[in-house]
């Protein structure tokens, strides 16, 4: 029983670090390109709501720790997927026509070929996204 604590807590702490400095050592990211009608605010907002939508590590309803229909095993690679995400992501455009609906560039710094697209939409109470689509190579899956 011990002997699996330590196990435990080896890895967490591996994970905790590695992620620590993936995220102290990478490089900063570029500024963001803004065309359309869009005040600092709505970008600032934007950008919150972009960067708490995309890989969910503790919080949110598709945090690893939180679905409970893969293995432990696939939830630890979840988690440092998404741990990654969150060092090498960086926002690169945001883009409207009309200041109501926008479209979000988001790749990763250290691979340009993959990204996300996001699609937001301006409510009453903010902004929604509302879309969310993934470019780059094919994710491996099991199965």
């Amino acid at each position: 029983m011990k002997l699996q604590r330590k196990t435990i807590l080896v890895v967490a702490t591996v994970v905790v670090v590695a992620g620590a400095l993936i995220y102290l050592f990478a490089t900063p990211g570029r500024n963001v390109k803004v065309t359309g009608p869009l005040t600092p605010q709505d970008v600032a907002e934007i950008q919150r709501v972009v960067s708490r939508e995309r890989a969910a590590l503790v919080s949110g309803d598709f945090a690893p720790h939180r679905i409970t229909n893969i293995p432990d095993t696939e939830k630890g690679n979840l988690l440092w997927r998404n741990l990654r995400e969150r060092a090498a992501g960086e926002l690169r455009s945001i883009g409207t026509r009309d200041g109501e609906e926008v479209f979000v560039d988001f790749g990763d710094r250290w691979n340009s070929k993959i990204g996300y697209d996001y699609q937001l939409r301006r409510t009453t109470n903010g902004w929604r996204v509302v879309g969310v689509g993934y470019r780059g190579p094919p994710r491996k899956t099991n199965g």
